[in-house]
């Protein structure tokens, strides 16, 4: 296992929790990373900022994805949180003026270092074009088995 495989947990992957919108997704999202001593109190207002100028959401095949995060000034312990809602969740598409995309899974990343960010999310966008592993982590019901299978793909 590599280092990136030591980002997942097993209290951090979220399966059919019910969001309003993004804005209802950051904040419950950071109350829980903050209650599990993950991320500073300053997270939430920080992902939020970063969002809207910078942009998440990825048009990814077979189903769109968005990987919010943060500087690392408000994370406490690394980590890769796992979302899966119960209904997509509007981002803005990184890199484009006006796209939009549903996301059918968020990646909340909380890395406390610059370094090897670049190398992550290059390991992550190739795990989201694996159609066979995206659509288990779209079927698979159990937290752990979810944790294996991002672990067994990112290395």
């Amino acid at each position: 296992m590599g280092v990136f495989s030591e980002l997942f947990f097993d209290d951090l992957v979220f399966l059919g929790y019910s969001f309003q919108d993004q804005k209802d997704f950051f904040k419950k999202i950071s109350e829980i990373l903050l209650k599990k001593g993950y991320v500073k109190s300053s997270f939430c207002k920080a992902i939020i900022k970063r969002e809207e100028k910078y942009p998440t959401g990825l048009r990814t095949e077979p189903f769109h994805v968005a990987i919010p995060h943060t500087d690392a000034s408000n994370i406490v312990r690394p980590f890769i949180a796992v979302v899966r809602p119960n209904h997509a969740i509007q981002f803005n598409e990184m890199g484009m003026a006006n796209g939009k995309i549903e996301a059918q899974f968020l990646f909340v990343l909380g890395l406390n270092k610059g370094e090897g960010q670049a190398e992550l999310l290059s390991k992550l966008v190739n795990l989201f074009s694996n159609r066979e592993v995206m659509n288990q982590l779209m079927k698979e019901k159990d937290e752990k088995q979810i944790i294996q299978l991002m672990k067994a793909n990112i290395d």
